[in-house]
């Protein structure tokens, strides 16, 4: 987590960031507040929340439903000078309402918090005004297999 990251130094590293796509992501931005949490990416990262969102497009499918599902991935959303990214996101196709905000969410992360889950929640709800409506948060203890995840609807 880095504080104090202006509007302007967060634009010129979000320019910068291009370069190094594939090893960071940037989780949340908050102009207001100032501050920047910032993900490194590797394999346990990815397997994680990818073994999920692909459990959740397999049942799409058995309920033929797979031309009206949409997979946005690890897109960010924008609002008011803010910034958001989940590592998986999906929303019905096409768009109700023309909204841009997926209606599922996927993050891999930390749960040893629950008022910073509290928070990240309550980001997702408010800034895409309750379209985003599936939240889960999974995390996984690198040193063994347990898993934990977390479910807001």
């Amino acid at each position: 987590i880095y504080i104090y990251v202006s509007p302007q130094d967060f634009n010129r590293l979000d320019q910068e960031s291009e370069l190094y796509r594939r090893r960071i992501r940037f989780r949340r931005y908050n102009a207001k507040e100032r501050f920047l949490i910032v993900v490194i990416l590797g394999t346990p990262h990815e397997r994680l929340h990818v073994q999920l969102y692909q459990e959740y497009t397999r049942q799409i499918d058995r309920m033929g439903l797979e031309d009206a599902w949409g997979s946005d991935g690890a897109t960010t959303w924008r609002p008011g000078g803010n910034r958001g990214e989940g590592d998986s996101s999906g929303r019905p196709r096409p768009r109700p309402n023309g909204r841009s905000w997926p209606t599922l969410i996927i993050e891999a992360g930390d749960l040893s918090s629950l008022e910073k889950l509290r928070e990240d929640i309550r980001w997702w709800f408010l800034e895409s005004e309750h379209y985003v409506r599936n939240y889960y948060r999974l995390d996984r203890q690198y040193t063994g297999r347990d898993s934990s995840i977390a479910c807001c609807h």
